[in-house]
């Protein structure tokens, strides 16, 4: 006699080595998302902050005066490109309004956003050491819980001594 179609035993053996080889993609799969950059991670975080530390960094360079107020907000006088234009005023800081952002207000022009969701904002300016000609802005905040800090120093801040 010939036998037509699969047994109840050779039905149940393939049914269970393909539920072991779903459950193995499955948790193969879980395993890949885990290891993928979370929102709102350290990764976002270092780039907000690299990125607003960026714009902070070039009107820093450009600055002729740096003013620290309150520890809080940086005043900075960048010098116009010729004489018939008034020099800009551009202040850098957290808001008492919006303590969790840091807010950059050029004098004329409006108010922009650099970095969000920060926390223990701090300015200090560091001295320059013996050899050093310079001194240096150091930026201190925090990002989700993840301490960031960056300097720069002042390369054409006028010396009126």
């Amino acid at each position: 006699m010939m036998r037509r179609g699969m047994t109840l035993i050779e039905l149940m053996t393939s049914l269970g080595v393909m539920s072991i080889l779903v459950l193995a993609m499955g948790s193969s799969v879980m395993i890949a998302s885990r290891t993928l950059p979370q929102p709102g991670g350290e990764a976002e975080a270092r780039g907000a902050a690299a990125r607003g530390w960026t714009v902070i960094a070039e009107d820093l360079r450009m600055a002729s005066e740096v003013t620290i107020t309150d520890g809080m907000w940086i005043d900075l006088t960048i010098p116009a490109a010729n004489e018939e234009n008034p020099d800009r005023i551009v202040r850098v800081g957290a808001t008492a309004e919006q303590p969790d952002v840091i807010v950059r207000v050029s004098e004329p022009g409006p108010a922009g956003l650099l970095i969000s969701g920060v926390s223990d904002v701090s300015f200090t300016r560091r001295l320059a050491a013996r050899g050093d000609q310079r001194d240096v802005l150091r930026a201190s905040f925090s990002i989700a819980g993840h301490a960031f800090v960056a300097e720069q120093r002042l390369l054409n801040e006028r010396d009126d001594s």
